[in-house]
């Protein structure tokens, strides 16, 4: 029959790029500890994938890694993850929570975009970068706490985030990008950084059930709309 368990072994300290691409049968994925590395579309299109654990090594998973894993409910990642690269999580539409660990740094652009069932994310206070789009049309999104050494929230970060109702932007952030909150249409409080210089085109823009808005005086260009 079809492989649908993953246990790879000890020996492993990396896993290429397109190793399980596109296998439709696997269900469950042990990453062992020695594992360090996940390359690109490791497991993209893995569409039966429901039940993934990272080990307690991995460092880096790369673009595209899981994408259009539909069906992943559990993710357990590695408390040495330091970047999670480009789309890597992208229209993972069954998972609900992630938790994200202390130590990871750089999220990459429509890490998690798509992710229509995720409702609630906390990013520790080591993520300095995060990319375009990588929470874009995350419908279900409620919750977000977001680093405090944040320096911008880029373009499309939360675009179309409809569950969206409130929002702190950290006193490290000195720009929002254009689009950043668009389509947030159920978004009501926002408590802007006090140090922002930067508001791009259309931030904010059909924020439907946003009522009012404090600009600190730090702010020294607001974009369009």
């Amino acid at each position: 029959g079809a492989l649908t368990e993953i246990d790879l072994p000890e020996t492993l300290a990396s896993i290429g790029a397109d190793a399980f691409k596109a296998d439709t049968f696997i269900k469950s994925v042990v990453i062992p500890s020695s594992i360090t590395y996940i390359d690109d579309f490791a497991f993209y299109g893995c569409t039966k994938l429901d039940w993934f654990s990272c080990g307690t090594s991995l460092t880096y998973i790369g673009t595209r890694a899981f994408w259009n894993a539909k069906k992943l409910s559990y993710l357990k990642l590695s408390p040495t993850l330091g970047i999670i690269g480009d789309y890597a999580f992208s229209s993972c539409k069954g998972l609900e929570e992630i938790d994200l660990p202390f130590g990871l740094e750089k999220v990459g652009m429509y890490a998690f975009s798509e992710c229509v069932s995720l409702y609630t994310i906390s990013m520790p206070n080591t993520i300095s970068e995060i990319g375009n789009y990588v929470f874009y049309n995350c419908t279900r999104l409620s919750t977000v706490k977001l680093s405090e050494i944040l320096s911008t929230i880029p373009n499309y970060a939360f675009y179309g985030c409809t569950n969206l109702q409130s929002i702190v932007i950290p006193n490290s952030v000195k720009e929002i990008g254009n689009s950043a909150f668009s389509q947030c249409i159920s978004l009501k409080t926002v408590n802007l950084s006090m140090t922002l210089e930067k508001i791009g085109n259309n931030t904010f823009s059909n924020c439907s059930s946003l009522e009012n808005i404090y600009i600190p005086k730090t702010v020294l260009n607001i974009g369009r709309y």
